[in-house]
């Protein structure tokens, strides 16, 4: 699922070593990226007034590859946050953390959301949490950054997150790409069967698997997604040979 890229330059402490930057494509799903939005509700209106929104796999635009996630947010209330967020592992050391990727926008001048980016220990829950990088003014793919030195002395948890914030009444939609993270180490490797790429194979994973059973890749029940994310071993098909590889990996008793 990560492509190594270009090497990025990086230091630190306790002979911290950079390794291959991370390239998300959604070539096979979200992997380890989860989806999050913050939404405003004013007081005259709760609880029915909440920002519309949804990030979902889509090959209805592509920077590489045929598919990207398609991000809408229904900006009615003229306020919120959309993102797509994972973690990151770093080691004892001083880490110059890269968070670059590509977004496809209808542009303009008017009615165009901000583009924002996070790189911090804590999760984003929040907008303010954000950076504010720039503004999807260009028709068509553009890319964005955002950096952040981080210091840590024992093993730690950061979250990388890219989004867009809401500041017009209008309903925007935009395609997120080609995501890269460099100047941080190598990554622990996941089990295919960690359907959900949170770390462990568990009743989730399974349940994503059963909900995809029998489902050939690239139909409306994978997403779209060819391969379908919960054929763990890649034959065109959800069956019991998947099944088996997860119940293989099982990271919890049952």
């Amino acid at each position: 699922m990560f492509l190594a890229s270009v090497a990025a330059a990086g230091g630190g402490v306790d002979s911290a070593g950079v390794g291959d930057p991370i390239l998300e494509g959604f070539e096979s799903g979200f992997g380890p990226w989860t989806t999050h939005a913050f939404v405003h509700q004013y007081p005259q209106c709760r609880p029915n007034c909440e920002l519309e929104w949804s990030a979902v796999l889509s090959q209805t635009q592509a920077f590489d590859g045929v598919q990207s996630v398609e991000v809408t947010a229904n900006g009615s209330f003229d306020d919120g946050t959309v993102w797509l967020q994972r973690s990151i592992e770093l080691e004892p050391g001083t880490w110059d953390v890269s968070l670059t990727f590509q977004l496809w926008s209808f542009g303009g001048d008017v009615g165009v959301f901000e583009v924002v980016a996070y790189i911090s220990q804590p999760p984003a829950i929040e907008e303010r949490d954000f950076d504010i990088i720039g503004n999807a003014t260009t028709t068509g793919w553009a890319p964005f950054s955002h950096q952040a030195t981080i210091t840590v002395d024992q093993p730690t948890t950061i979250h990388v997150a890219a989004g867009i914030n809401v500041v017009f009444e209008t309903t925007q939609t935009y395609w997120f790409d080609a995501i890269q993270i460099s100047g941080v180490p190598d990554q622990p490797s996941t089990s295919p069967a960690d359907l959900n790429g949170d770390g462990v194979v568990n009743g989730i994973d399974l349940g994503i698997l059963l909900a995809n059973w029998s489902i050939p890749a690239g139909s409306p029940g994978c997403g779209g997604a060819s391969p379908c994310p919960a054929d763990v071993n890649v034959d065109g098909v959800v069956d019991g040979i998947d099944l088996g590889i997860l119940l293989a990996s099982w990271s919890i008793s049952l």
